[in-house]
């Protein structure tokens, strides 16, 4: 189980998150394509989960009733996006297990944040997953072999929420919160064909804030 310290440093950094001055982040792909080209990352004030070993990340574990019920939302999410083929999907892995993942993402976000007791939409929800303390989260779970994956935020999606957490599932209960970005870090940059051909605004490990 995931230490009080860990569940308490990450509910922490995503509550000062939008009182915060606005993060600078540095430019360190050419790939990157900023709209802002003085846009650069402070590392001084917000160091990256790439400045830190792995396993000092937090990580976040759900209960088995928890995954089973995980698992049951997962199943009705995979029936409600069936005319769009059981939603966005990457790699080789099928829908069902992506909705697995982004659910126990969801319901592990809410437990390390201590926002119990919210909503878990079977379709579509309000351009955020979590609320707290007056900050709206949209939770972006990955269960990718790489161990620092990149946030995925699809081009078309609406950009409503405060912060984008991304989270990573190595284990089936278990999942690591990576890092954070606000709103303006994924708005000023232009999409990417990435992964693939799939059109996305990507930001990497060594832009994210630690949590």
């Amino acid at each position: 189980m995931l230490h009080e310290q860990c569940i308490s440093s990450a509910g922490a950094a995503l509550r000062k998150a939008p009182g915060d001055a606005t993060p600078e982040t540095v430019l360190v792909e050419p790939a990157m394509q900023h709209r802002n080209p003085t846009y650069k990352k402070d590392r001084d004030s917000h160091r990256a989960p790439t400045d830190v070993d792995l396993d000092e990340l937090p990580v976040q574990e759900i209960s088995d009733r928890m995954y089973r019920l995980a698992e049951l939302i997962a199943q009705a999410r995979k029936l409600t996006y069936e005319p769009i083929e059981g939603g966005r999907v990457y790699g080789n892995q099928g829908s069902i297990d992506a909705n697995l993942t982004g659910v126990i993402g969801e319901i592990a976000v809410q437990e390390a944040t201590g926002s119990i007791e919210q909503p878990i939409f079977l379709r579509g929800d309000r351009g955020y997953d979590v609320v707290n303390n007056g900050t709206t989260i949209d939770v972006k779970a990955t269960s990718t072999h790489m161990e620092l994956p990149d946030l995925l935020i699809p081009h078309d999606q609406e950009l409503g929420a405060d912060v984008y957490l991304l989270v990573h599932r190595f284990e089936p209960r278990k999942v690591r919160l990576v890092g954070w970005a606000p709103r303006h870090v994924v708005e000023n940059r232009d999409p990417e064909r990435y992964p693939g051909k799939s059109l996305n605004y990507v930001v990497r490990p060594d832009e994210l804030n630690l949590l």
